[in-house]
């Protein structure tokens, strides 16, 4: 039941997604010379607002607030007066500062609004550390490695992070990893017996196949959709 209301809330979320705030979220993060950690992080937490119908703050409030709290739980702090100046900017609206004022008091209790959401909950922010963790104690090589670690950042680029647990994230990502590797030797079999005896050759979580299954899918869709 719950990975069938997971799928319903992922579905009807996806339309809401801003393509320019995403945007605006990247090019502000890149600016800030953030490390690729908050930006998904970043990500993370405007999906959890833009699932959360009463946090309706406008544009600047809502990518400045998003990105301070992420850059405070990943400790890679940087002024709040520069990240308002960005979104400003990136949104084409000018403040002086009065406005700013105002803005600072909106952000503060935005981000309150944001931890609440997500039930000060930010173990998320731990995923890249689980996942150079396991890529170690699974030895994979570098290449396989590499390629799990540009596959999660392109998940966390979805609204996925917010209706699935780190494990299932990890497993999505490596089993994705694992099934191209598979195919690129030419080995044929179908994808619920490969998802078996990948399950037992890695134990990496009891999540089910489904589940593994819808998430893989909705990371094609984005590799597909991008070419």
């Amino acid at each position: 039941m719950w990975l069938d209301e997971s799928i319903a809330c992922f579905n009807s979320l996806q339309p809401s997604i801003c393509e320019d705030d995403m945007l605006a979220i990247s090019d502000i993060c890149k600016a800030l010379h953030l490390p690729q950690k908050t930006l998904a992080i970043s990500n993370h937490i405007f999906f959890a607002a833009k699932a959360e119908s009463k946090i309706e703050p406008d544009d600047v409030v809502l990518i400045s607030s998003v990105i301070n709290l992420a850059c405070k739980i990943c400790e890679t702090l940087r002024p709040l007066e520069k990240i308002m100046h960005l979104a400003s900017k990136h949104y084409s609206i000018e403040i002086d500062q009065s406005i700013m004022e105002l803005y600072t008091t909106s952000i503060n209790k935005t981000e309150i609004e944001l931890s609440v959401v997500l039930d000060f909950n930010f173990e998320i922010s731990e995923i890249y550390t689980r996942l150079e963790r396991l890529c170690k104690e699974k030895q994979f090589d570098s290449v396989f490695s590499r390629r799990c670690w540009i596959m999660l950042n392109d998940i966390m680029q979805t609204p996925l992070s917010i209706y699935f647990t780190i494990d299932e994230l990890l497993t999505c990502t490596i089993f994705t990893n694992y099934v191209a590797s598979e195919l690129k030797n030419e080995k044929t079999m179908d994808d619920v017996e490969m998802y078996e005896i990948f399950s037992e050759k890695y134990k990496l979580t009891t999540a089910s196949f489904s589940c593994i299954e819808f998430m893989s899918n909705k990371l094609l869709e984005l590799y597909s959709t991008s070419n």
